[in-house]
């Protein structure tokens, strides 16, 4: 649901306030409707609890609860795509791409993910860019303000690699530590 928001709202904390709204009115609808359906069905269902009514009405809901957590708390995921070229690095998920540069780009290092949601993203100047997916992101210092991929654990050194060998850079044991803020 909060892929679907990001199409119409573009500050991260007031779509993951409606996103917050829409699972809680989501909820309360489906409660309503179940009780509803329970009000008019309840006598066929308690004359005969095996009927094919009672099979229906409880399998829809079961149906019903599951798919609303999927959507509600799951979603689904846009692929995103990232090049690192001659030029800089190229973010790209389906309805946007991002360029930086390579004079743009300053400082990239991996943080906790709870940094991020503590500091970073209270800033309106950060963006975020994927989901995150794990318990550290990437933080993309730019001039423009910080920039914070989320990338699935095991690519976020790949990443950071790759962006070291395009600069001719060398990691230090340093890189590898959190930042700490």
């Amino acid at each position: 649901m909060s892929k679907f928001l990001s199409r119409f709202v573009q500050d991260d904390l007031r779509r993951e306030g409606l996103h917050l709204l829409g699972i809680v009115l989501g909820a309360v609808c489906i409660a309503f409707v179940q009780f509803f359906a329970w009000a008019i069905l309840s006598e066929t269902i308690q004359e005969d609890p095996f009927g094919l009514t009672a099979i229906l009405f409880f399998a829809s809901q079961s149906v019903l609860l599951l798919g609303f957590l999927y959507v509600a708390l799951v979603g689904f995921s846009k692929e995103m795509r990232i090049s690192i070229t001659s030029e800089g690095v190229i973010v790209a998920v389906p309805g946007r791409s991002h360029t930086y540069t390579w004079g743009v780009i300053g400082e990239v290092s991996i943080i906790d993910a709870d940094v991020y949601q503590k500091h970073y993203r209270r800033y309106r100047a950060t963006q975020l860019l994927g989901a995150v997916q794990s318990s550290k992101v990437v933080l993309m210092t730019t001039k423009s303000g910080p920039i914070v991929i989320g990338l699935p654990a095991h690519e976020n050194t790949q990443f950071i690699d790759a962006i070291h060998s395009a600069r001719g850079l060398v990691r230090t044991p340093s890189d590898f530590s959190p930042v700490s803020v």
